[in-house]
């Protein structure tokens, strides 16, 4: 390592030496920071700039010439709109005779009539007064159907709970033909007491 400990490393340039400056040069910096200076004043473009003043009689043309084509450009345009409009009308235009249109009218007001009187119907069942019908009979059907309804729930019931808890315990049922009833009752009437 060349150059000690605190030298510069190889890929940067070695430091600048510092330039000495004659003295009338330092003396010329010194007077020109030390002296004041003035502030800038700002001022407006349109005050540096100069004004060309005309007299009116010069001007009075060139206004009424820029008016004048102001209004021509406007009623061009007007007159073009309007003349594009109506192409497009003559363009979408459909003929009718007068029976098509009377037809439509007729069928537009019954449609719009129609409309009217489902609105009214609506109005009137919802506004109304209409007497009810009598409250007893819907209570008399209403009990009939509960009332009917409470005693097949409980035969139900009770069928099921004698099947679940009697029926089991009760002697079979035998089923015996007339024929057989006739034969018990003789040998039963010829055994009397000895």
């Amino acid at each position: 390592m060349p150059g000690g400990v605190f030298s510069a490393p190889e890929h940067l340039p070695p430091p600048l030496k510092p330039v000495k400056k004659p003295q009338a040069d330092i003396d010329k910096s010194c007077e020109r920071l030390s002296t004041p200076r003035k502030e800038a004043r700002a001022h407006d473009d349109h005050l540096l700039a100069k004004t060309v003043s005309k007299p009116m009689s010069e001007l009075e043309p060139s206004i009424q010439r820029l008016y004048q084509q102001a209004l021509d450009k406007k009623k061009r345009q007007q007159e073009q709109h309007a003349a594009k409009e109506e192409e497009d009308l003559r363009k979408t235009a459909v003929v009718k005779s007068e029976d098509e249109v009377m037809e439509g009218v007729n069928r537009l007001y019954a449609r719009a009539m129609e409309q009217h009187k489902h609105a009214t119907d609506k109005l009137r069942e919802k506004y109304l007064f209409t007497p009810r019908a009598s409250p007893r009979r819907h209570i008399a059907d209403s009990n009939d159907r509960l009332y009917k309804g409470a005693v097949e729930k409980q035969k139900a019931r009770d069928e099921k709970l004698h099947e679940r808890y009697v029926a089991h315990s009760l002697p079979p049922v035998k089923k015996i033909t007339p024929a057989q009833v006739a034969a018990s009752a003789e040998r039963l009437g010829t055994k009397g007491p000895k």
